[in-house]
């Protein structure tokens, strides 16, 4: 995968990993990799809810959203 090719596959136990990936945030040409392994995933995604469903969901329609908490509140 894109991730484990960057940074190795040591975030796969242990999610703190992921900051290896900081360096990375203004590589033009990971970022372009990155966009393109996205686009690839929200495709699968959207023809598996069509077969699984027999709904159509734009692909592009695809995102995630994600509320983290605030501890100050």
């Amino acid at each position: 995968s894109l991730i484990d090719d960057t940074i190795g596959d040591a975030w796969r136990l242990d999610a703190a990993k992921l900051v290896d990936l900081e360096p990375f945030t203004g590589d033009a040409a990971f970022l372009q990799q990155l966009g393109e392994v996205k686009r690839a995933r929200k495709d699968i995604m959207a023809t598996y809810i069509k077969q699984k469903y027999n709904v159509t969901v734009p692909a592009d329609s695809i995102f995630v959203y994600t509320n983290q908490a605030d501890s100050s509140v």
